[in-house]
């Protein structure tokens, strides 16, 4: 049985709570009335968000300890006595609740609480607090705009550095008027950025600011890096055609023809990738012939053989590239094995005596043509219009054809056992092979004059066959060749040399094609064939000079241009590059 007694005089817990609160509560009014100042109704709540309303008077007759018991005793009521709090209980209150001790007196402080408004939710006291404050000030620093990515570093000696033009070479290329002779860091700083990008035809991903970037400020240094990566750079898109007006072209390494030496000891005559590797062939009027492994890092020389009394001024690869023909200056041809490096001497491919062998042209690729029988023939022009046609195996004579006049180049026809030829006449023949017979003859309408010709095979880029033939007056006129006879008019004309064209070259993809001429400096020019227009940003100024060779690689991308001081310059087309 419970003691009702004990009941009785105890009370319940909550009764005894309100009567607690009661006494207390007149004991706040007795001293208020006995001459309490200040009668401000506030909120006991700080910055930190306290949800309990206090009085801002002065209440000294009211202990601290009376204060907290009140506290408890009214939790959840609207009726607050009016307090006023010390120095020592703001100190007290600042040490429980985590806020400054002038926060109840600061302009700040939050509003008090307008009476009969619902309360706000009860919040976390102390560290915990000042966490939620922290997630909230961060938050609000989130919703502001980021600034502008700005450039990583800049030297502000630039500003008062003077760079003298006319001091070395190099930096007179930077001229925009000859007049010109001194310009500013920053000014200097602005012309390397462009001489850059015209040597290599565009800016890295990692040093080019976004424009909007610049302009909105929309992207944080988070996720704008300030310095490039470690990680590979991402490889260009390989998988579509190549694009017209600009080509993305990097300088790679030069081919030291003479270690040691910047010009070679003759002008380049004869330039040649191997057909299935990046091995490439030079020589020249030096009587050397000499192969290097170009890798646009080193470009190790692979092997070198001399000729004695032999000028040379044609080479190139036969047989897959086991073998090299050689004309020069002489009544005889010379030949070398690859794999050997053994030289050797080709017997006359003709009854007649010829004064000199020239016009040197190897037939298609096997690879490339696997059924013609013309990708196991080669060809040399002789004196009085004389073509002879000669097996790769035996190095014999196959067949001599004959030109109305003496003949001044020659290419095998893409896609058909014929072949093309030009004589001084102005006049282009097709030949069929198997016959020997001349299918066609048609006189060149816009020329003066034929000084070489190139063909190329229609691929799955570029689905025409081409035949280029160069003139003196600069001119390259492309015929289309892909039916059963040739047609007699170019359908197009391109004029963009102004010197007589010394060679053409196709590469492997068909939509690329290079026209240069050896008599003026930096005529090399290359034609995105698909649109027949030339690409605007080549050649940069470079110091390329008079060109007198050129070659593209199979595969690779890469393009090896030679000129008449010896030297050779090796670039990457970016299009066609692949991981080597």
């Amino acid at each position: 049985m419970p003691d009702k007694g004990a009941a009785a005089k105890g009370g319940s817990k909550k009764d005894r709570g309100s009567s607690k609160a009661s006494r207390l509560k007149k004991k706040a009014k007795a001293a208020k009335t006995a001459g309490a100042k200040g009668e401000g109704q506030g909120g006991i709540g700080s910055r930190q968000g306290r949800h309990r309303d206090r009085n801002r008077g002065r209440q000294k007759e009211l202990s601290t300890s009376a204060y907290w018991e009140l506290l408890e005793a009214n939790e959840g009521e609207d009726n607050w006595p009016e307090l006023e709090v010390d120095a020592a209980t703001a100190e007290l209150e600042a040490i429980v609740f985590g806020r400054r001790p002038e926060a109840a007196d600061s302009k700040d402080a939050e509003a008090p609480s307008a009476p009969g408004e619902p309360r706000k939710k009860k919040r976390r006291k102390g560290a915990e607090a000042g966490e939620e404050e922290e997630e909230e000030a961060e938050a609000e620093e989130g919703e502001k705009e980021a600034p502008a990515a700005k450039t990583v570093w800049e030297d502000p000696d630039d500003v008062e550095m003077e760079v003298e033009l006319n001091s070395r070479v190099r930096l007179r290329k930077m001229k925009r008027d000859q007049a010109e002779e001194k310009i500013s860091g920053v000014e200097y700083v602005s012309r390397q950025r462009e001489w850059f990008v015209k040597l290599h035809g565009s800016t890295p991903q990692w040093a080019a600011a976004t424009a909007e970037a610049e302009a909105s400020g929309s992207e944080s240094e988070a996720e704008t890096p300030a310095v490039p990566s470690s990680r590979r750079l991402a490889a260009p898109r390989r998988d579509g055609a190549l694009q017209p007006t600009e080509i993305s072209v990097k300088i790679l390494k030069e081919v030291s023809i003479i270690p040691g030496q910047k010009k070679g000891p003759a002008i380049i005559r004869a330039l040649q990738f191997h057909p299935e590797s990046t091995l490439l062939l030079t020589a020249g009027m030096d009587k050397t012939l000499r192969l290097f492994a170009a890798d646009g890092e080193e470009n190790p020389k692979v092997a070198s053989c001399h000729f004695k009394d032999f000028p040379i001024l044609e080479a190139s690869f036969m047989q897959g590239g086991n073998k090299v023909l050689l004309t020069g200056e002489k009544k005889h041809m010379w030949g070398l094995d690859v794999p050997t490096g053994e030289p050797f001497k080709i017997k006359p491919l003709s009854a007649q005596v010829q004064n000199r062998y020239f016009g040197l042209t190897p037939g298609p690729e096997p690879s490339e043509e696997p059924g013609l029988k013309s990708s196991k023939m080669f060809v040399v022009l002789g004196d009085l219009g004389t073509v002879m046609v000669g097996d790769l195996a035996t190095l014999m004579p196959i067949r001599t054809l004959r030109m109305a006049s003496p003949g001044v180049a020659t290419a095998f026809a893409p896609g058909r056992d014929a072949l093309y030829t030009a004589d001084s006449d102005c006049n282009i023949y097709e030949w069929d092979l198997g016959t020997g017979r001349c299918r066609k003859r048609i006189k060149e309408p816009w020329a003066t004059g034929i000084t070489c010709l190139a063909t190329s095979r229609a691929t799955q880029r570029h689905p025409r066959s081409l035949l280029a033939v160069g003139t003196p007056s600069g001119n390259i006129d492309m015929f289309d060749v892909g039916g059963e006879k040739m047609p007699r008019e170019p359908f197009k004309n391109i004029d963009n040399l102004t010197t007589s064209v010394t060679g053409i070259r196709f590469h492997s993809s068909g939509e690329l094609c290079a026209g240069f001429s050896v008599e003026k400096k930096d005529q090399l020019r290359l034609i995105h064939t698909p649109t027949m227009t030339v690409f605007k940003n080549w050649p940069a100024n470079t110091c390329v000079k008079r060109v007198s060779a050129h070659s593209f690689a199979k595969s690779g991308g890469l393009m090896a241009v030679g000129n008449d001081s010896g030297r050779v310059f090796l670039y990457q087309l970016n299009h066609y590059e692949v991981d080597r």
